[in-house]
């Protein structure tokens, strides 16, 4: 009985916070090298797709999600995480899309655990409401 009681614990609070964010209607997923913010070639041709995307359906607002524990060699740095974003929105902003829509999230850790490399990467991920 007791394990029930928490599995439908679990279940509503899960529920509540799917609630509360509405779902990205489209998600472009870049990776850095360690300890770099340097846009690759192929993280550049995401953030284009991205770009043209959000040009063509503008969305509500386009959130930018990073890891903000991001590990390098030598221990935690965070300020790697907002290198990183401020690397996607520069290249985003210069490809045309409005800076006043963007803003920052941030990656958890399970969206880090669920995918390889997963504290390297970030996503643009785009809402209509």
């Amino acid at each position: 009985m007791r394990s029930f009681l928490w599995i439908f614990i679990v279940a509503v609070l899960a529920g509540c916070s799917l609630m509360r964010t509405p779902p990205a209607t489209n998600t472009f997923v870049m990776f850095f090298d360690p300890g770099s913010a340097a846009l690759s070639s192929a993280a550049k041709v995401e953030i284009d797709l991205a770009a043209d995307k959000i040009k063509s359906t503008k969305p509500a607002h386009v959130a930018i999600a990073v890891y903000p524990k991001t590990i390098t060699g030598d221990g935690s740095n965070p300020k790697l995480a907002d290198s990183r974003f401020n690397a996607v929105e520069a290249a985003l902003v210069a490809d045309g899309v409005d800076a006043r829509i963007v803003a920052r999230a941030m990656l958890t850790d399970l969206e880090v655990k669920a995918g390889p490399d997963g504290n390297r990467r970030a996503e643009i991920r785009l809402f209509k409401n």
